[in-house]
C-alpha cells in the first residue's frame, strides 16, 4: 500500500522541478531538476522540455513514450472534464497505472 504512494510522491517531487541531487554535484551552473535531465529509454538524448499535460494537443501528447492516439484522446477528454493537478490524477484515465505514471511523471508538468 505504501509503495505506490511513495512512488507517486517521488514522481511529484521530480515533476515539480526540485533540484536533482545527482546533478548538483557535477553541474557548474544552477541546479537543474531531474526532469530536465530525463532521458528517453533506449537513447542518451535528453528530453528538451516538460510537456504541460493540461495544455498540449493530442499530437504533442503522442510524442510521449507509450502514448498513442487512443491514450492521447483519453487524456484530452479527461482533462476537459477536470484538469489534472498531480501525477496521481492520471489514474482516472484508462490505461494509466502506477508504472505508466512513474515512467511519464518526470516528463510532465501540471501547471
Amino acid at each position: 500500500m505504501t509503495a505506490p504512494f511513495l512512488a507517486i510522491a517521488v514522481m511529484a517531487l521530480l515533476a515539480f522541478g526540485n533540484p536533482c541531487p545527482a546533478l548538483a554535484l557535477d553541474s557548474d551552473g544552477p541546479p537543474r531538476s531531474c526532469a530536465e535531465s530525463a532521458v528517453t529509454p533506449g537513447t542518451d538524448a535528453p528530453v528538451p522540455a516538460l510537456i504541460a499535460v493540461n495544455r498540449v494537443s493530442s499530437e504533442e501528447l503522442q510524442q510521449l513514450p507509450g502514448i498513442g492516439p487512443r491514450k492521447a484522446a483519453a487524456l484530452v477528454e479527461a482533462r476537459s472534464q477536470r484538469p489534472f493537478k498531480r501525477p496521481s490524477d492520471l489514474r482516472r484515465v484508462k490505461g494509466f497505472g502506477v508504472r505508466t505514471i512513474q515512467r511519464l511523471g518526470p516528463l510532465l508538468s501540471f501547471d
